[in-house]
């Protein structure tokens, strides 16, 4: 299993790296189950076009033991970009109160990935522009009105770029 573990994360990295996201989402399925214990599977799967199993394949890719810090940066990312994307769409299309708190939900995990991508990814990591700019707009949308002209409550952001 060592080995074949190993190579699939080879074959998976070099399916990223070309661009063949089918091939890599199919090899991804495969990898977790036949071990669903390597972070790296989790990670392939989560850059997959569906947000929901992105969002998914993250968080559970983020339970993993022997998480690198590289991959452990890009999952919380995605999730924050994942968590993000379901939540302005389910507010755009909400239509019940039970539809409204799944959004927000989605929405406050995203930021607070988000926030936990500042935390612990470098100060010049890749995506780290794009997890503040998350943070500023997902605490918009939650805070709202209760915003001070100042952002003093966003200020936090300050001490990670």
């Amino acid at each position: 299993s060592f080995f074949l573990d190993k190579a699939d994360t080879l074959d998976l990295k070099y399916m990223i790296m070309k661009r063949r996201a089918v091939d890599a989402q199919e090899l991804a399925l495969k990898a977790i189950a036949r071990n669903p214990n390597v972070p790296f599977f989790y990670y392939a799967r989560s850059l997959g076009p569906d947000q929901q199993e992105a969002l998914r394949a993250a968080r559970k890719g983020l339970k993993c033991k022997g998480l690198t810090p590289y991959v452990r940066n890009a999952m919380l990312y995605r999730a924050c970009e994942a968590g993000a994307s379901l939540g302005m769409s389910a507010i755009l299309n909400a239509r019940t109160d039970k539809q409204w708190d799944e959004a927000i939900a989605f929405i406050m995990g995203a930021r607070d990935d988000s926030e936990t991508f500042m935390v612990m990814a470098p100060p010049d990591a890749r995506s780290m522009k794009s997890a503040v700019f998350h943070y500023y707009v997902l605490s918009m949308i939650i805070e709202g009105s209760d915003i001070d002209v100042e952002f003093s409550k966003m200020k936090v952001v300050l001490n990670f770029v």
